[in-house]
């Protein structure tokens, strides 16, 4: 990252594209400068773990905390933001030949356009940097975002018209980048994997936490008839992560709930980490399908 043409830089990743019920692209933006600093950290933080690369499908909590914890100690200088969708809502349920191909591409444009506009007229120019990623169409989806730059529309995050029209956002270039050596690729990875799990496994984890509140009895264990709840080696890893970034997120106010929407949720984008369910734009706002490209 050498060129002197833009001033911040987006890192992003999904999270089961096309597989599961909850699927997610997760964005982290910093300032050029800032995201050669991080770069250098995460190195140093990624052979503390003894590790080549992390990878939220083979997490451990360890690892995966300490990205987190990585984050919240520089989070006035960088942000997060992750775009969950669910399959079974009224956009994508029910649909047959939906195209997830194609609908992995529209979820990428909304992240993008919606992150990017923020920013408006303050000068700011984009390095876009996805982990390399076949499945999307990189020049379509550039060209789309230069054909939306100017437009005025509703905010897909917070659901309010906006007025006046503006250069909502100014990209250099997008560079599809290797996360074994782009490790910021590394942090998009936790966030995406996270957020989607969330929801999967928020049964799972409103259980959990139960159990881990729970005080011992003075007369020893007792099965009560409560079923005991059965987790995965994976379960075992990520759960506490999740609970982690729900705590460090409500120590420094920043509006991150989990219940109110079974999943990692914020109401209103203006705090660095913000987590957005997809909700149907209007009624006859369909995935696309494969019979119709």
């Amino acid at each position: 990252m050498t060129n002197s043409d833009y001033t911040h830089v987006a890192f992003a990743d999904e999270s089961n594209w096309n597989q599961g019920r909850f699927r997610s692209i997760s964005l982290v933006t910093a300032a050029v400068e800032d995201a050669r600093a991080f770069h250098r950290e995460l190195d140093t933080l990624r052979q503390s773990h003894g590790r080549t690369e992390y990878k939220w499908k083979k997490t451990k909590r360890a690892h995966g905390i300490a990205l987190a914890d990585f984050f919240f100690a520089r989070h006035d200088r960088m942000q997060v933001d992750v775009l969950v969708w669910d399959i079974k809502d009224s956009r994508h349920g029910g649909l047959r030949g939906r195209d997830d191909k194609a609908n992995f591409t529209h979820m990428y444009y909304h992240l993008l356009h919606n992150v990017l506009k923020r920013h408006g007229n303050d000068g700011t120019r984009w390095l876009i940097c996805p982990d390399v990623q076949k499945e999307v169409d990189w020049l379509t989806l550039e060209q789309c975002l230069g054909w939306k730059s100017w437009a005025v529309e509703r905010n897909l995050f917070t659901q309010c018209g906006e007025s006046g029209v503006r250069d909502f956002h100014n990209i250099h270039e997008i560079r599809c980048v290797c996360s074994k050596e782009y490790l910021m690729v590394q942090l998009v990875d936790l966030f995406a994997g996270l957020a989607a799990y969330s929801y999967a496994a928020f049964d799972k984890y409103q259980q959990w936490k139960i159990d881990q509140d729970a005080t011992p009895s003075l007369f020893g264990p007792c099965d009560c008839g409560i079923e005991k709840l059965t987790l995965s080696n994976s379960d075992n890893e990520r759960l506490p992560i999740l609970h982690h970034v729900r705590q460090e997120s409500g120590k420094r106010r920043l509006q991150v709930s989990l219940d109110s929407s079974n999943g990692l949720c914020t109401k209103t984008p203006i705090n660095p980490l913000n987590f957005w369910l997809y909700t149907p734009q209007r009624a006859n706002d369909r995935a696309p399908l494969k019979s119709a490209r």
